[in-house]
């Protein structure tokens, strides 16, 4: 899916991000959208970006006529699930016009229908859900000059489409993240873990919440002293109460702590208290064997290491800052976790080479010519 990355639109270009999001739903979709336009600015190009916040119906029909009426030479049309094609026409007439079109699908269709059927909804409005994806791809993605995905689309929705997708990976700007400073208190008899998510099933952190109470349930039969592992979670979401009931079940109240959303100094607080990122964990449950995830990214411009469980575009094999977990259910092995961690610690991984790879491999300013090059 990959192709030669060759810069063909002229300097100056005028460039314009699309999209339908409310920031009360994901600020992270939110910074990626903001982050991707500054890059492009960075880059040469006049970019900016239009998030339409506006729900309902309205909100629907606001993104197709925001389409229609930009005078961009190049549109970047974030997908949406069910309306998208509205905005069928109006990517054509911007065709005509000589504009160009690249459509950004954050998450794999066969995804968003795996999410519907998992989640709580009615049946009735289950199948009014995934009938209008049916509905709406792969027609409404059939006028776009480039189609961007992050994972392995299925074969239904690529129909026709092959020759135009390309398989991308997430970016961060990591400058404006801040470098996580050196952990007070910091004893080898301690290791804290985080995880910041607007906590869903695909996260899944239950695994770590398991593995923390496996670990636990057997160090009372070892005599010789043990690190405690801390699991820090920030974040809300559908998940929350069901890992909130888990970790009260379990008995691990004073070693899992639910902190809630957080942002700024407040989170910067807190990273410097971690030794661990807890990437997802559960995109297998989507279907996804392929994952470039934005949480990962951060963890690495932080300089923290990671644990993931998908395979990662940016992240080779041999890497001794990242932990691989198994792309299951199972309860993740903290006492081989830590091992893993005091085998990285000891041969002198540090914060600021961690930076330094999330700069060279995972910033924004490199990964935006996937969206203009060779147009």
């Amino acid at each position: 899916m990959n192709i030669e990355k060759k810069p063909t639109l002229h300097a100056n270009a005028k460039i314009k991000y699309l999209a339908r999001w409310s920031e009360s739903a994901s600020i992270g979709v939110i910074k990626k959208i903001k982050n991707t336009t500054s890059a492009l600015s960075a880059n040469g190009y006049q970019a900016e970006h239009k998030i339409i916040e506006k729900g309902g119906v309205i909100g629907h029909l606001l993104l197709p006529l925001a389409i229609l009426t930009s005078r961009a030479d190049l549109l970047i049309i974030r997908s949406t699930a069910f309306s998208m094609l509205l905005c069928s026409l109006p990517m054509l007439i911007q065709r005509l016009r000589g504009a160009k079109i690249v459509i950004d699908v954050p998450t794999p269709l066969v995804s968003v229908l795996e999410e519907i059927q998992s989640s709580k909804k009615t049946n009735l409005k289950k199948i009014l859900l995934c009938s209008l994806i049916k509905l709406n791809y792969p027609l409404a993605l059939y006028p776009a000059h480039r189609i961007i995905q992050y994972s392995e689309e299925s074969e239904r929705f690529s129909i026709g489409l092959k020759n135009k997708m390309v398989l991308g990976a997430n970016g961060i700007d990591v400058s404006s993240i801040e470098l996580k400073g050196c952990k007070k208190d910091k004893t080898p008899l301690s290791i804290t873990l985080i995880g910041v998510a607007a906590l869903e099933e695909w996260h899944g952190y239950d695994r770590v919440i398991q593995g923390l109470s496996n670990y636990y349930e057997k160090r009372k039969s070892v005599t010789e002293q043990q690190a405690n592992v801390y699991f820090i979670i920030v974040g809300s979401g559908g998940a929350e109460l069901r890992l909130k009931s888990m970790v009260n079940k379990l008995n691990l109240s004073q070693y899992v702590s639910f902190k809630g959303t957080l942002h700024g100094p407040s989170l910067n607080n807190i990273f410097n208290q971690v030794d661990i990122g807890i990437s997802s964990l559960g995109v297998h449950r989507k279907g996804l064997r392929i994952a470039s995830d934005l949480k990962s990214r951060e963890y690495l411009s932080r300089g923290v290491p990671i644990v993931i469980a998908a395979d990662d575009p940016d992240i080779p094999d041999a890497i001794d800052f990242v932990y691989r977990s198994t792309a299951d259910d199972s309860a993740i092995d903290i006492r081989n976790l830590i091992e893993w961690y005091e085998s990285y610690e000891k041969n002198g991984g540090t914060a600021e080479s961690i930076r330094a790879f999330a700069a060279q491999n995972v910033d924004y300013k490199g990964k935006v010519k996937i969206f203009v090059s060779d147009l």
